[in-house]
């Protein structure tokens, strides 16, 4: 059974609207609901009203937890738009907030630091991890641990969001001069911000000192809970693509939460103008699988389903099958529109739970995935550029070979995912860094334009020399015994997709996607599909039957042939029902089938 979550509500809501909010829980097998309970510093309720409304849902025969945001969230009133706002702009309130939902409620206590972007500007949405920062968490604990057995902190427990790089207000952080002096303290020499933003190797050692002040911040907020609470399991959401870039180092965050693990993979694409393009549900279905991969095998690893106002029933349906098939196993919505209807907006939901059910039946342990295309992400890459501009850009998973009806997905290098079994592995990005031909092991290997432009010695590796870009994002080289395959360059295993994917033009992108369907498509051993582009694939093998399923990407229908490939080429329903693999899709239609060894006709 899949476990459906919804955060994060608030006493402020739950005043006006308790029973409505219960009943739509209940109408969409939602059984897990949050309370937002802290705001950097700050309580929102007073702990007697907190643990009523705790005993209130418990009572309607719902779990819920507290949740916290303890660094400061990089949205709101203070964080859109150019404009810059008082230095002095400080929280001057009590410790227990009146309503959660004024502007006020994002600002910082008086005595905490707004951490300093890359020009040098506050940033009006997220604290430095300093002792003020620790200690001002520390105090609300002291409050909630009592109350609650289960705490999450809010994805917002990062730094360097990366949002709006290269404006005013890029939440790029932290350079402030305490960051600073600690970094030079550190190298022992006098750095400064400019220098960071010039050097590489600057940039690495000033991401190093983030991860270890996040890791330290969170190993201490993880102890003054359980002090309070032995009992207490401490939980923690990464924000999409989360990583060394944002001070995040998942392997030693997740040591000091306990057993189980309690960890959220994020999302980035909330508004429907995001998520209407095909390119963002592919990127955050790989984003997803990024995260699960770096994670214990036997972590429970909730989707973070989130949503502003526009997105349609359709949307949520996608974004719930694509999380389940990057192998998240919670589905954890969270509506972040207009007071009071929250999760009660989504009552439609109500129709999916046979489909959420099946869907979660076929997929969600990442182990039984069938042979994608692993792309590859290490060290280097989740360090980021030392560019913001390049590094927002960096955080975008390579979605091309989603677009092109191919099965992939993105693993941590070093960890459970990276078992060297798949048959083929990409290398984008700053990941050329990390990978070497000597890890190839008789596999073949995809490598993009974006690695190309690196310079890593992996280009010497493959004889390659004399790296540009040049027009329409792709990237020119020189190198010998490549031969041309369309826009495709290969040599034995080896293939080029000399492009940078985010400067390809339409005009452009649909051949791109037809020769990489062509030329790597014949490489895999998982499902391909032919036809119209825009259909994602995902293969899962089980013992006796593969599960394929499939997402149209369009708002418009799609018609495609599923090739299968092996022994279980016959497609079946879940009754074991013929399928004919010529099909069409209806607008963003989601459909599950499978594969097996049977002649057509036969039981599965």
């Amino acid at each position: 059974m899949v476990r459906r979550t919804a955060y994060c509500t608030s006493v402020y809501r739950l005043r006006t609207d308790f029973d409505r909010i219960i009943a739509s829980c209940r109408k969409q097998g939602i059984s897990h609901l949050s309370l937002h309970v802290a705001n950097t510093g700050k309580l929102c309720g007073s702990p007697e009203e907190l643990a009523y409304w705790r005993d209130r849902i418990l009572g309607a025969g719902l779990t819920t937890w507290g949740e916290i945001i303890g660094n400061g969230h990089p949205s709101g009133a203070y964080y859109q738009g150019d404009a810059v706002p008082a230095p002095a702009l400080f929280y001057e309130g009590d410790l227990v907030m009146r309503d959660s939902y004024s502007p006020d409620a994002a600002l910082l206590p008086r005595g905490w630091q707004y951490a300093i972007n890359e020009f040098g500007s506050p940033v009006y949405c997220t604290a430095c991890p300093n002792e003020a920062c620790i200690e001002g968490n520390r105090r609300v604990l002291l409050q909630l641990a009592p109350i609650f057995d289960e705490i999450w902190y809010d994805d917002e427990f990062r730094l360097d969001g990366d949002q709006g790089a290269g404006h005013i207000h890029s939440t790029a952080a932290c350079y402030c001069d305490r960051c600073m002096a600690d970094l030079s303290a550190r190298l022992g020499r006098t750095v400064t911000r400019e220098m960071v933003l010039a050097d590489q190797k600057l940039s690495d050692a000033w991401t190093d000192q983030r991860v270890d002040k996040l890791a330290a911040m969170w190993e201490a907020l993880c102890e003054t809970a359980r002090v309070i609470n032995p009992n207490v399991r401490m939980g923690l959401m990464v924000r999409w693509g989360g990583e060394e870039r944002d001070g995040l180092d998942i392997d030693r965050l997740h040591t000091y939460c306990g057993v189980p693990i309690y960890f959220r993979a994020g999302e980035g694409h909330f508004t429907k103008p995001e998520y209407d393009l095909p390119a963002s549900q592919v990127i955050e279905h790989l984003v997803a699988s990024y995260h699960v991969s770096w994670m214990p095998h036997a972590t429970n690893v909730w989707s973070e389903t989130t949503y502003f106002d526009g997105i349609t029933h359709a949307d949520i349906r996608k974004k719930v099958a694509l999380a389940l098939a990057a192998g998240a196993r919670t589905i954890a919505y969270c509506p972040c529109i207009k007071a009071p209807e929250w999760i009660c907006t989504q009552d439609f939901m109500q129709a999916d739970d046979a489909d959420i059910e099946a869907w979660g039946a076929a997929l969600g342990d990442a182990a039984c995935q069938y042979q994608p295309i692993a792309i590859l992400r290490g060290k280097s890459a989740g360090r980021g550029d030392r560019q913001p501009i390049q590094r927002a850009r960096d955080r975008q998973a390579f979605p091309l070979f989603g677009l092109a009806g191919l099965f992939s997905t993105v693993i941590r290098q070093g960890h459970w995912r990276d078992t060297g079994e798949q048959q083929v592995v990409a290398v984008t990005g700053r990941t050329a860094w990390d990978f070497t031909l000597e890890q190839l092991a008789g596999r073949a290997l995809i490598v993009d334009g974006a690695a190309l432009l690196e310079k890593a010695p992996l280009n010497d590796q493959l004889g390659i020399g004399k790296v540009s870009r040049d027009a329409d994002g792709l990237v020119s080289f020189a190198a010998d015994g490549f031969r041309r395959d369309g826009l495709l360059w290969c040599k034995g295993r080896v293939t080029i997709i000399p492009c940078v994917w985010q400067d390809v033009p339409e005009l452009l992108l649909g051949a791109l996607l037809e020769d990489i369907r062509r030329s790597v498509g014949a490489l895999v051993p998982s499902a391909v599909v032919q036809g119209e582009l825009g259909v994602l694939p995902v293969h899962y093998r089980h013992s006796e039957r593969d599960a394929i399923l499939l997402v149209n990407l369009h708002h418009e229908p799609r018609s495609i042939k599923l090739e299968l490939k092996g022994e279980r080429t016959h497609l079946v329903d879940n009754d074991g029902e013929a399928l004919n693999p010529r099909m069409t899709l209806a607008a963003d239609e989601i459909r599950l089938a499978y594969a097996v060894a049977k002649g057509i006709g036969d039981a599965a």
